[in-house]
């Protein structure tokens, strides 16, 4: 609790003001995919960031009537390819990731720039 309240709320008032500041948020019914690192590096940033070609397996098993999330930690160590919200969270940076999804299986065009100027 102390580590979230330590680094939380700056991250996510630098992630918000990033997005805001885009010209992209909210003008168009697509998900913003915002992760956030377990510990910040410190130069972090909020870095443009696409999704990792992960495959997490069965994160949920039958309780009852329902299911309960049972996976521990996502494979996020298994890619470093550059330009992923898992490498940005591996360097401990905050990763934003536009999910649209009308063109999800579709060639899309790439997002404006490799990162966001925003240094902290």
């Amino acid at each position: 609790v102390a580590r979230l309240h330590r680094q939380g709320g700056s991250l996510f008032r630098a992630a918000w003001d990033r997005l805001a500041a885009s010209g992209q948020f909210l003008t168009e019914p697509v998900t913003w995919n915002v992760n956030f690192p377990f510990e910040a590096a410190t130069d972090w940033g909020v870095l443009a960031t696409r999704l990792a070609p992960l495959m997490y397996g069965e994160c949920f098993t039958p309780v009852g009537g329902g299911y309960r999330h049972t996976k521990g930690a996502l494979p996020y160590e298994e890619c470093t390819e550059e330009g992923t919200d898992a490498a940005a969270l591996l360097r401990g940076d905050v990763g934003v990731s536009r999910l649209d999804l009308r063109a999800f299986g579709q060639a899309a065009p790439a997002l404006a720039g490799d990162s966001f100027p925003l240094r902290m």
